[in-house]
């Protein structure tokens, strides 16, 4: 296994355990005076998660833009990935609501960390 694999194998882990607490569990987690953080955490969760898969993977935009196919995999399988999530907190053992604005926060966030990566990759030279 790749090595700088690593931290999005992990991360992948912090997210399905997060988003499959059940909603009591989250109150103790995120404060509430901050306007809808849930989508903030969402949003958040998912722009490290595109940082670490690019990272992980050793993508620069250019390489991106040539393979139109993993560029098509990778966005397909975080959707699904945050579908599937979604749809088990609807389920009465995780007692939480699914929501469909979640998945658009986890996709931005997730567009926005790959930005974020291509950004700084070109910055601090990440990418050798």
């Amino acid at each position: 296994m790749n090595k700088r694999l690593i931290p999005s194998a992990i991360w992948i882990v912090v997210i399905t355990v997060l988003s499959l607490i059940p909603s009591s569990g989250i109150d103790k987690i995120w404060f509430e005076f901050i306007v809808e953080p849930d989508k903030i955490a969402h949003f958040i969760l998912y722009a490290i998660f595109a940082f670490f898969v690019f990272y992980g993977k050793n993508w620069t935009n250019a390489s991106i833009l040539r393979n139109n196919k993993t560029w098509i995999f990778v966005v397909l399988g975080v959707f699904l990935y945050s579908i599937i999530l979604e749809l088990l907190q609807s389920t009465q053992w995780i007692n939480r609501n699914a929501s469909f604005s979640d998945i658009i926060a986890n996709m931005l966030g997730f567009f926005v960390g790959i930005l974020l990566f291509i950004s700084l990759a070109k910055r601090i030279r990440i990418l050798r």
